[in-house]
């Protein structure tokens, strides 16, 4: 009889395999590869994000947590995947334990042949050929760039530099196979992601002293790298080349300062590939992405009613128009049906209105709903949700533009402030919430929240604060 259960249980180990890449291997491959990793407790609550949700309940049910689980880990020893014991991740959860059973083990010390099976996973290793953008200072036309050139994945950023600086915009394919990727600093990234942290600890100590350190441990590489390495990218570079990557990723913000978005240092220029040359000045349709283009056409092509012809379409009586106050751009007046007609001369504030107009997205819960906008005698109407004023909402916001103060947190990071670890009342909490929305609204339209202020916020009927002030000052400015 035991001899028949070991057969059945060799039996049902092989049955376990992962097959990808051209490489086959089995449960008992694996397990003897990783024969002198230690099995250790590890947190559950660390795993929960990184587990992939069972679908047989049943199993769930009948799996037992004290046999060891399989976490790939990377370089950085964080978390690629759970490839083997979801079932038991997921009984560990379901039954509120603390620790699980299981082996952290490294992709970079597996055998080759094991390593391939499971190299899909590791993105940094496998080549990717991306579309990017550079913006140029000069009329110059390159047909190769130099070495250590920024590109971004954003056209805007790109054209809006060669827009300032009278130069040319590039779109250029380049194959990526080994990207140092800066994921900066941020609250409690310590915890969430260790081995990222003291990586990134260890390099900027090494690499620009304890004044780059400092600042990248009160600020991480927001809003650019740049100011944390004092402008000097070459310490950074130099390290990157020496240990075999070839290019550098991180976040960067735009020359007006009005957008961040992925960017990379491309090493070797030589290899770049350019597809196409914009002249920005000349050819605005061509410089900018699908997006953004048919967001400007829309506005450019919205038929001017007068005054008379737009009060009759959206129902509403002149005479029961009530001023509420103005701003920098134009002046508001409640309709008295729970809808505030503004004025507006800023274009981009029309052109985000008339992009959420009817927008019934859950995405967009951060702000107020748009009716109707309308160029209106050469002016910007625009027809959005009424919102009661709360003189409560300065005195809590305050409050947690010091919580972030105190973090070192812009108000673009207010999702990574740990409120579990503050002892915050129910108001804070809640504001915390509502601007969370926010954020996650103006990120949906491509833009940074960087206009959040007490000025801008109101409640709704249902109790929650939005923004109604939807504007990017940035563009506003460009094409006004």
């Amino acid at each position: 009889m035991k001899s028949l259960i070991r057969k059945l249980l060799r039996e049902g180990l092989n049955n376990t395999y992962w097959d990808a890449n051209g490489s086959k291997t089995t449960l008992p491959e694996l397990l003897s590869a990783t024969s002198d990793i230690p099995v250790k407790d590890i947190s559950v609550e660390y795993l929960k994000s990184h587990i992939i949700p069972p679908s047989d309940l049943v199993r769930v049910d009948k799996s037992n947590p004290k046999y060891p689980i399989l976490v790939l880990i990377n370089k950085y020893n964080d978390i690629i995947s759970v490839i083997d014991g979801n079932h038991r991740l997921q009984k560990a959860i379901n039954s509120g334990m603390d620790a699980i059973k299981g082996k952290m083990i490294p992709i970079d010390a597996l055998p080759s042949n094991i390593k391939k099976t499971f190299a899909h996973m590791l993105k940094e290793d496998s080549q990717t050929s991306m579309t990017l953008y550079h913006g140029s200072d000069n009329q110059k036309i390159y047909d190769k760039f130099n070495d250590n050139t920024f590109f971004t994945v954003n056209d805007y950023i790109a054209s809006n530099y060669a827009y300032n600086n009278g130069g040319f915009m590039y779109k250029v394919k380049v194959n990526i196979n080994n990207s140092l990727e800066l994921k900066g600093n941020y609250h409690n990234m310590e915890t969430k992601e260790p081995g990222v942290y003291k990586f990134e600890y260890n390099l900027m100590k090494k690499l620009y002293g304890e004044e780059g350190l400092k600042y990248w441990l009160n600020r991480g590489f927001y809003p650019s790298p740049a100011y944390t390495f004092n402008g000097d990218f070459t310490p950074i570079i130099n390290w990157a080349k020496a240990n075999g990557y070839d290019s550098i990723k991180f976040m960067d913000e735009s020359f007006d300062k009005g957008v961040r978005d992925i960017t990379y240092i491309i090493f070797d220029g030589g290899k770049v590939e350019i597809v196409d040359v914009y002249d920005v000045v000349d050819a605005f349709e061509t410089n900018f992405s699908k997006d953004f283009k048919k967001l400007v056409r829309e506005s450019l092509d919205s038929p001017i009613l007068s005054k008379n012809e737009f009060f009759k379409e959206n129902n509403i009586d002149p005479e029961e128009l009530s001023y509420i106050g103005s701003g920098d751009f134009g002046k508001a007046y409640s309709i008295g049906d729970g809808r505030v007609l503004k004025i507006t001369n800023s274009k981009s504030e029309f052109n985000f209105a008339k992009q959420l107009v009817g927008k019934d997205v859950p995405a967009l819960d951060g702000f107020v709903n748009f009716y109707a906008a309308n160029v209106v005698d050469n002016q910007y109407y625009i027809i959005m949700e009424e919102l009661e004023e709360d003189y409560n909402i300065e005195d809590l916001y305050y409050q947690v533009e010091e919580l972030l103060s105190n973090e070192g947190l812009p108000i673009q990071y207010l999702h990574m402030l740990d409120t579990d670890e503050l002892d915050l009342d129910e108001d804070v909490l809640k504001l915390i919430s509502d601007m969370e929305d926010i954020n996650h609204s103006y990120r949906y339209l491509g833009i940074e929240a960087s206009d959040i202020k007490p000025d801008n916020l109101g409640v709704d009927k249902n109790g929650k604060v939005k923004a109604f002030d939807i504007d990017d000052r940035s563009i506003n400015e460009r094409y006004k």
